[in-house]
């Protein structure tokens, strides 16, 4: 017996369910074409916020002079023997310390 109300609930849902879907039917192909052009913009500018913001980082990491300084190590243990912590992030882009490691702006 219990069950009965909650039986009862589900059929008037349905019915009810029911009645709209045949209420909406004559719009319904409209709606779905407007739900899936949306979602497919929806991604394309997902899409287009995600490289901007890609090239916007990797203009931002090809900053970092820490590969052309001369007092970069090839140890992974210490980076930089002057300034350690900085070393190889954002926060190296404009360091006072660099020192090129290119002959070719040594001679001049």
């Amino acid at each position: 017996m219990p069950y009965a109300l909650a039986d009862r609930l589900i059929e008037s849902f349905f019915s009810i369910l029911a009645a709209f879907i045949l209420w909406i039917q004559p719009a319904l192909p409209y709606l779905c074409a407007v739900i899936a052009w949306s979602l497919v913009t929806a991604i394309i500018l997902s899409l287009v916020t995600t490289a901007r913001r890609s090239l916007t980082n990797l203009r931002k990491i090809h900053q970092i002079p820490c590969s052309r300084c001369a007092f970069s190590t090839s140890d992974y243990r210490l980076k930089c023997s002057v300034r350690p912590i900085d070393a190889f992030s954002e926060a190296a882009i404009n360091c006072y310390d660099f020192e090129s490691t290119d002959t070719t702006q040594l001679a001049l």
